[in-house]
């Protein structure tokens, strides 16, 4: 339903600051359920686990 009232469809989506399960997370979920894929940065490279975890549970695609 997201994906059919924004449209990201074949486009990819930078977010920074994306890890640890905060603002970034949801973030990167609202794209993936919205059909865009993600490139998820963090400076923490081991918080980037619970956002590629919750990408995957949205149906997304995401480089970390």
């Amino acid at each position: 339903m997201l994906e059919e009232r924004i449209g990201l469809g074949g486009r990819v989506v930078v977010v920074a600051g994306a890890g640890g399960g905060g603002i970034g997370t949801a973030v990167c979920r609202l794209v993936a359920e919205a059909g865009g894929a993600i490139v998820a940065v963090d400076a923490e490279a081991d918080n980037l686990e619970v956002t590629t975890e919750a990408i995957a549970d949205a149906g997304g695609r995401s480089v970390a």
